[in-house]
């Protein structure tokens, strides 16, 4: 029972990281008149942003949290 209910928390997890990423290009595809470049890398900057904001903690067997060391990342 309690691997179901995980398995469903993680993948009800999943469903919001990818929903959030399309809310927000979709707001940016409806917002009115030519997009720039600029326009463009401020959603990809966005985009990375949020993904490295979800990948900057590491879960310990025990389902405990502790911050990633950034020299390692990079």
């Amino acid at each position: 029972t309690l691997s179901k209910i995980r398995r469903q928390s993680m993948l009800l997890g999943a469903q919001v990281m990818c929903k959030t990423v399309l809310d927000k290009i979709s707001e940016f595809e409806r917002k009115p008149g030519n997009k720039s470049n600029n326009d463009h890398k401020r959603l990809i900057k966005y985009i990375k942003n949020f993904c490295e904001i979800g990948l900057s903690r590491k879960v310990n067997a025990d389902s405990e949290t502790e911050p990633i060391d950034q020299t390692v990342q990079n």
